[in-house]
Protein backbone atom coordinates (compact mmCIF):
# COMPACT_ATOMS: atom_id res chain seq x y z
CA UNK A 1 0.00 0.00 0.00
CA UNK A 2 1.32 3.42 -0.94
CA UNK A 3 0.37 6.80 0.37
CA UNK A 4 -1.08 7.97 -2.93
CA UNK A 5 -2.35 11.50 -2.88
CA UNK A 6 -1.90 11.89 0.86
CA UNK A 7 1.84 11.47 0.42
CA UNK A 8 2.33 13.83 -2.49
CA UNK A 9 5.07 16.43 -2.85
CA UNK A 10 2.98 19.60 -3.02
CA UNK A 11 4.67 21.64 -0.34
CA UNK A 12 3.31 24.71 1.30
CA UNK A 13 4.81 28.13 0.44
CA UNK A 14 6.72 28.03 3.74
CA UNK A 15 8.80 25.02 2.63
CA UNK A 16 12.16 26.71 2.00
CA UNK A 17 14.85 24.10 2.67
CA UNK A 18 17.81 26.40 3.38
CA UNK A 19 16.49 29.92 3.60
CA UNK A 20 14.51 29.54 6.80
CA UNK A 21 16.23 29.27 10.14
CA UNK A 22 13.22 27.32 11.42
CA UNK A 23 9.66 26.58 10.47
CA UNK A 24 7.36 29.44 11.38
CA UNK A 25 6.26 29.26 14.99
CA UNK A 26 9.22 27.22 16.19
CA UNK A 27 8.07 23.84 14.86
CA UNK A 28 9.14 20.64 16.61
CA UNK A 29 8.32 17.04 15.59
CA UNK A 30 6.16 16.72 18.71
CA UNK A 31 3.76 19.27 17.19
CA UNK A 32 2.36 16.51 14.94
CA UNK A 33 0.28 13.78 16.54
CA UNK A 34 1.33 10.17 16.20
CA UNK A 35 5.01 10.68 17.00
CA UNK A 36 6.20 7.25 18.16
CA UNK A 37 10.00 7.56 18.29
CA UNK A 38 12.51 10.42 18.03
CA UNK A 39 16.25 9.93 18.39
CA UNK A 40 18.38 13.07 18.12
CA UNK A 41 22.14 12.55 18.25
CA UNK A 42 22.78 16.30 18.20
CA UNK A 43 21.16 16.63 21.62
CA UNK A 44 23.77 15.73 24.25
CA UNK A 45 21.17 16.03 26.99
CA UNK A 46 19.57 12.83 25.66
CA UNK A 47 22.76 10.78 25.21
CA UNK A 48 24.32 8.77 28.04
CA UNK A 49 27.45 6.75 28.73
CA UNK A 50 25.43 4.50 31.05
CA UNK A 51 21.78 3.53 31.53
CA UNK A 52 20.39 7.07 31.59
CA UNK A 53 22.39 8.74 34.37
CA UNK A 54 25.68 10.12 33.03
CA UNK A 55 25.42 12.37 29.97
CA UNK A 56 28.05 12.31 27.24
CA UNK A 57 30.59 15.08 27.75
CA UNK A 58 33.47 14.52 25.31
CA UNK A 59 34.14 13.56 21.72
CA UNK A 60 34.47 9.81 20.99
CA UNK A 61 32.70 8.62 24.14
CA UNK A 62 30.70 5.42 23.67
CA UNK A 63 26.93 5.91 23.82
CA UNK A 64 25.15 3.40 26.03
CA UNK A 65 21.70 4.99 25.75
CA UNK A 66 19.97 7.50 23.47
CA UNK A 67 16.72 8.73 24.98
CA UNK A 68 13.53 8.88 22.97
CA UNK A 69 12.40 12.51 22.69
CA UNK A 70 8.85 11.54 21.65
CA UNK A 71 7.83 11.08 25.27
CA UNK A 72 7.12 7.37 24.76
CA UNK A 73 10.37 6.25 26.44
CA UNK A 74 11.41 3.93 23.61
CA UNK A 75 15.06 4.55 24.42
CA UNK A 76 17.81 3.09 22.23
CA UNK A 77 20.36 1.10 24.25
CA UNK A 78 23.49 -0.98 23.90
CA UNK A 79 24.80 -2.71 27.02
CA UNK A 80 27.89 -4.22 25.36
CA UNK A 81 30.71 -1.67 25.36
CA UNK A 82 32.37 -2.85 22.14
CA UNK A 83 29.08 -2.57 20.25
CA UNK A 84 28.25 1.02 21.23
CA UNK A 85 28.42 3.79 18.61
CA UNK A 86 30.58 6.78 19.41
CA UNK A 87 29.50 10.32 20.19
CA UNK A 88 31.27 12.56 17.66
CA UNK A 89 31.11 16.36 17.88
CA UNK A 90 31.02 19.03 15.17
CA UNK A 91 30.39 16.66 12.27
CA UNK A 92 27.47 17.95 10.19
CA UNK A 93 26.45 21.61 10.32
CA UNK A 94 28.55 21.82 13.53
CA UNK A 95 26.32 19.24 15.21
CA UNK A 96 27.17 15.97 16.94
CA UNK A 97 26.26 12.55 15.57
CA UNK A 98 26.48 8.87 16.48
CA UNK A 99 29.20 7.01 14.58
CA UNK A 100 28.61 3.29 13.92
CA UNK A 101 31.74 1.27 13.04
CA UNK A 102 30.19 -1.17 10.55
CA UNK A 103 31.54 -4.15 12.51
CA UNK A 104 29.12 -4.70 15.36
CA UNK A 105 27.78 -1.34 16.55
CA UNK A 106 24.01 -1.14 16.95
CA UNK A 107 21.21 0.04 19.22
CA UNK A 108 18.25 -2.05 20.34
CA UNK A 109 14.82 -0.52 20.96
CA UNK A 110 11.94 -2.33 22.65
CA UNK A 111 9.21 -0.75 20.58
CA UNK A 112 5.57 -1.57 21.28
CA UNK A 113 3.57 -2.82 18.32
CA UNK A 114 2.69 -0.06 15.88
CA UNK A 115 -0.03 -0.23 13.24
CA UNK A 116 0.86 -0.73 9.59
CA UNK A 117 0.63 2.97 8.72
CA UNK A 118 3.81 4.84 9.58
CA UNK A 119 6.12 7.54 8.24
CA UNK A 120 9.88 7.71 8.78
CA UNK A 121 12.55 10.40 8.57
CA UNK A 122 16.28 9.74 8.81
CA UNK A 123 19.34 11.99 8.59
CA UNK A 124 22.47 9.96 7.94
CA UNK A 125 25.69 9.48 6.00
CA UNK A 126 26.70 6.01 4.85
CA UNK A 127 30.48 6.00 5.29
CA UNK A 128 31.39 2.89 3.31
CA UNK A 129 31.30 2.34 -0.44
CA UNK A 130 29.52 -0.60 -2.01
CA UNK A 131 31.56 -3.07 -4.03
CA UNK A 132 29.42 -5.22 -6.30
CA UNK A 133 27.77 -7.97 -4.25
CA UNK A 134 30.35 -7.69 -1.48
CA UNK A 135 28.91 -6.89 1.91
CA UNK A 136 30.27 -3.37 2.42
CA UNK A 137 27.79 -1.57 4.58
CA UNK A 138 24.56 -2.64 6.20
CA UNK A 139 21.09 -1.94 7.47
CA UNK A 140 20.49 1.49 8.95
CA UNK A 141 17.34 0.29 10.65
CA UNK A 142 15.29 -2.90 10.78
CA UNK A 143 12.33 -4.11 12.80
CA UNK A 144 11.48 -7.58 14.03
CA UNK A 145 8.13 -7.69 12.29
CA UNK A 146 6.90 -5.59 9.38
CA UNK A 147 10.53 -5.31 8.29
CA UNK A 148 10.69 -1.56 8.00
CA UNK A 149 14.01 -1.02 6.22
CA UNK A 150 15.21 2.56 5.93
CA UNK A 151 18.19 1.55 3.81
CA UNK A 152 19.46 -1.93 3.17
CA UNK A 153 22.57 -0.57 1.50
CA UNK A 154 24.41 -3.81 0.90
CA UNK A 155 24.37 -7.54 1.30
CA UNK A 156 25.01 -10.84 -0.42
CA UNK A 157 22.16 -10.48 -2.89
CA UNK A 158 21.40 -7.70 -5.35
CA UNK A 159 18.02 -7.11 -3.74
CA UNK A 160 19.72 -5.97 -0.54
CA UNK A 161 21.48 -3.07 -2.23
CA UNK A 162 18.37 -0.90 -2.28
CA UNK A 163 16.03 1.17 -0.28
CA UNK A 164 13.46 -1.49 0.47
CA UNK A 165 10.29 -2.48 2.28
CA UNK A 166 9.59 -6.05 3.30
CA UNK A 167 6.19 -7.65 3.88
CA UNK A 168 7.21 -11.27 3.27
CA UNK A 169 8.99 -10.38 0.04
CA UNK A 170 11.32 -7.53 -0.93
CA UNK A 171 9.96 -4.35 -2.49
CA UNK A 172 13.04 -2.54 -3.77
CA UNK A 173 12.95 1.10 -4.74
CA UNK A 174 16.36 2.72 -5.26
CA UNK A 175 19.39 0.87 -6.59
CA UNK A 176 22.79 1.43 -5.03
CA UNK A 177 24.37 2.19 -8.41
CA UNK A 178 22.76 5.64 -8.20
CA UNK A 179 25.53 6.49 -5.76
CA UNK A 180 23.34 8.37 -3.33
CA UNK A 181 24.25 6.22 -0.35
CA UNK A 182 27.98 6.78 -0.09
CA UNK A 183 29.86 9.49 1.83
CA UNK A 184 27.14 12.11 1.49
CA UNK A 185 24.61 13.34 4.01
CA UNK A 186 21.00 12.56 3.18
CA UNK A 187 17.54 13.27 4.49
CA UNK A 188 15.32 10.31 3.70
CA UNK A 189 11.59 10.12 4.34
CA UNK A 190 8.85 7.71 3.43
CA UNK A 191 6.29 5.17 4.50
CA UNK A 192 4.22 2.23 3.33
CA UNK A 193 6.25 1.63 0.19
CA UNK A 194 7.16 5.18 -0.87
CA UNK A 195 10.63 6.70 -0.39
CA UNK A 196 11.94 10.26 -0.82
CA UNK A 197 15.51 11.53 -0.60
CA UNK A 198 16.41 15.19 -0.15
CA UNK A 199 12.91 16.23 -1.15
CA UNK A 200 12.81 14.21 -4.39
CA UNK A 201 11.01 10.95 -5.05
CA UNK A 202 13.04 7.77 -5.40
CA UNK A 203 9.93 5.84 -6.35
CA UNK A 204 7.34 3.59 -4.79
CA UNK A 205 6.52 -0.10 -4.56
CA UNK A 206 3.24 -1.80 -3.74
CA UNK A 207 3.53 -2.81 -0.12
CA UNK A 208 1.20 -4.65 2.23
CA UNK A 209 1.01 -2.80 5.50
CA UNK A 210 2.65 -4.69 8.35
CA UNK A 211 2.69 -3.61 11.97
CA UNK A 212 6.04 -2.89 13.57
CA UNK A 213 6.40 -4.82 16.78
CA UNK A 214 8.66 -6.79 19.05
CA UNK A 215 11.67 -4.57 18.66
CA UNK A 216 13.83 -2.44 16.40
CA UNK A 217 17.56 -2.15 15.77
CA UNK A 218 19.38 0.95 14.60
CA UNK A 219 22.62 0.29 12.70
CA UNK A 220 22.04 -3.36 11.86
CA UNK A 221 19.63 -6.04 10.75
CA UNK A 222 17.27 -6.93 13.56
CA UNK A 223 18.94 -10.25 14.35
CA UNK A 224 22.14 -8.25 14.91
CA UNK A 225 24.41 -10.89 13.41
CA UNK A 226 25.10 -9.42 9.99
CA UNK A 227 24.72 -6.34 7.78
CA UNK A 228 26.03 -3.78 10.24
CA UNK A 229 26.07 -0.27 8.84
CA UNK A 230 29.15 1.95 8.87
CA UNK A 231 27.27 5.20 9.20
CA UNK A 232 27.08 8.60 10.81
CA UNK A 233 23.56 8.96 12.18
CA UNK A 234 22.13 12.39 12.91
CA UNK A 235 18.46 11.95 13.63
CA UNK A 236 15.65 9.43 13.31
CA UNK A 237 11.92 10.13 13.57
CA UNK A 238 9.03 7.66 13.33
CA UNK A 239 5.33 8.49 13.22
CA UNK A 240 2.64 5.86 13.71
CA UNK A 241 0.48 7.14 10.85
CA UNK A 242 0.62 8.32 7.24
CA UNK A 243 1.49 12.02 7.40
CA UNK A 244 -0.10 14.55 5.08
CA UNK A 245 1.99 16.44 2.54
CA UNK A 246 1.94 19.51 4.76
CA UNK A 247 3.08 17.55 7.80
CA UNK A 248 5.89 15.92 5.83
CA UNK A 249 6.98 19.34 4.59
CA UNK A 250 7.12 20.64 8.16
CA UNK A 251 9.30 17.78 9.38
CA UNK A 252 11.60 17.89 6.35
CA UNK A 253 12.01 21.65 6.67
CA UNK A 254 12.82 21.27 10.36
CA UNK A 255 15.44 18.58 9.68
CA UNK A 256 16.98 20.27 6.65
CA UNK A 257 17.32 23.63 8.36
CA UNK A 258 18.88 21.90 11.35
CA UNK A 259 21.33 19.67 9.51
CA UNK A 260 21.86 21.64 6.27
CA UNK A 261 21.53 18.59 3.99
CA UNK A 262 20.43 20.14 0.67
Amino acid sequence: MTFGSTFGRTFSPTFQPKSQAAVSGGFAPTDISGLALWLDFSDADTLFTDAGTTKVSADAQAIYQANDKSGNNFHATQSTLAQRPLYKTGIQNSKSIALFDGTDDNFAISLSALAGSYTIFAVYNNNEALNGSINAGGYLMDSQTGRLIIAAVSGDAASYKHMAWYDGSWHNIADAINGWQTNTWHLVSGGNGTIYRNGASLGAAAYTEKAIGGGVRIGSKYLADLSYAKISFGEYILYNKSLTAGEIASVETYLNNKWNIY
